[in-house]
This record gives structure tokens, sequence and C-alpha cells, in this order.
């Protein structure tokens, strides 16, 4: 549960639990300057508005996060660019849907990335990064990667205890016909390192 206690440590287990937690907010940005994509952009599952914030900052407008945890919102950078919803947010097309480490908690993936679709205006970008199925080896490195961050074994099972049957994880493939399915083209892994892709 994206409580509280969690949004007071929230920064601190993104750096330690998510690889390329930066590079991706970077990339993010770098892709919609590069597809000029400068406004009506919104980060579902914003958090602590790290990339609502990273956005503002570099001068794109009408930059809205989503967020379904009112403890998250109250901990946000900018609390009043970010739309409380369990739903995808519709009120509004959108040039650009930001979905950084969120999807594989959503139970619905497919009709969410089909709402996110019916969103977008024409030439809309979608840009998402999730944990994906993995193999041993993807999977020893992920937990080396946690312990080279300072987290503990003891810390990793209590973190993988609380997320099992919360974050579920897909195929890479599952991504690439859902998304192709729904009607997106032009579909690609742009970042990847151990089973999180972008």
């Amino acid at each position: 549960k994206f409580d509280e206690e969690v949004a007071r440590r929230f920064r601190n287990e993104a750096l330690s639990n998510i690889p390329d937690y930066q590079k991706v907010i970077n990339l993010t940005l770098d892709i919609l300057k590069n597809e000029g994509c400068e406004s009506n952009i919104v980060d579902v599952g914003s958090a602590l508005g790290e990339t609502v914030n990273a956005l503002i900052t570099s001068g794109f407008k009408n930059v809205w996060g989503a967020e379904s945890s009112q403890a998250m919102i109250d901990a946000s950078m900018h609390k009043s660019k970010i739309i409380l919803s369990e739903t995808f947010p519709t009120t509004v097309t959108w040039n650009a849907v930001i979905i950084n480490w969120t999807l594989h908690f959503i139970k619905s993936r497919k009709e969410y990335l089909s709402d996110v679709f019916n969103g977008l205006s024409q030439n809309g970008i979608l840009i998402l990064t999730d944990k994906m199925d993995s193999n041993l080896e993807e999977n020893a490195q992920y937990v080396q990667f946690k312990i080279d961050n300072g987290m503990s074994i003891e810390q990793i099972k209590v973190k993988n205890d609380a997320i099992a049957g919360v974050l579920t994880t897909k195929p890479l493939k599952w991504y690439v016909d859902t998304l192709s399915e729904i009607g997106f083209t032009q579909i690609e892994v742009v970042n990847t390192r151990f089973m999180f892709n972008t």
C-alpha cells in the first residue's frame, strides 16, 4: 500500500530498487523533446512528482500527474498538478502519456492501455517502463543491484514478500503484442536493464 510511510521513503526505495531510475526519467524528456511533444502530458503513477518536476523544470507545458494514492499526492512536489484517480484520466486529449514503473501494479492492464490509446492525440506518444518476466540470471543480477545499493538480504526478502501478488510481471512479448493489438504503432524498446524495459 502506498501510504504515508511508503511516501516518506519512496525516493530512496526508487533509487535502490529501480535500475536506471534517473536515466529513464532523462530518456523520457529526451524522447518528448525529439518528438516535439511539449504540452498536454500526463505522468501516470506520478508518486512524489520526480518526472512531473523534471518536465516542468525543462519547460514543458500543461504537465499533469495521475496518482491513486492520496498519501503520495500529499508528499508530491507539485500537489496542485496531480489528479487523484484509480482510472486513466480521459477528460483531456493527451499528446504524451508516461507510465513508468506503474502498469505492473494494475490488474486490468490491457483495458488500461486501451483507455490510454483512446485518450491520446492522433500522433500521441506512450512511454512505458515496467518490470517484466525474467530468467534466473537476470534475477540474480537484480538482487546484486539491490545489495550494491545498500539493501540487505533481509530487506530484499521483506520487499519481495510485500509486493508478492501486488506487482505481477508479464513477458516483454505480451507488451509488444498487446500494444500492437490495441493500435499502437512504431513500438520500440529504448532501454533495458535486468528485467526492467522501457
